[in-house]
């Protein structure tokens, strides 16, 4: 939530937000009118960073059981350990 807020906020002020303009948006305008994003928290990070062209392309975020995430080596792809 806190991410769309700040997206919104971009768009509709040049000027940094206060922590309560964003906590604002988040509790009244973005739950209202975004679509729920049912995407784990992982899937978000890793479909950020294959924007980034400066990112790891040899990394992923995976999700951690307890909670959170973790940045770790990506598989190697099998035809590849031939």
């Amino acid at each position: 939530m806190l991410a769309a807020a700040i997206t919104q906020w971009v768009h509709k002020s040049p000027w940094m937000p206060k922590a309560s303009d964003l906590i604002e948006l988040a509790r009244n305008g973005i739950s209202s009118t975004a679509a729920p994003d049912h995407r784990t928290l992982a899937e978000k990070y890793n479909d950020r960073m294959a924007l980034d062209p400066l990112a790891r392309p040899d990394r992923m975020w995976i999700d951690v059981p307890g909670g959170g995430v973790k940045l770790v080596p990506k598989p190697v792809p099998a035809e590849m350990l031939v």
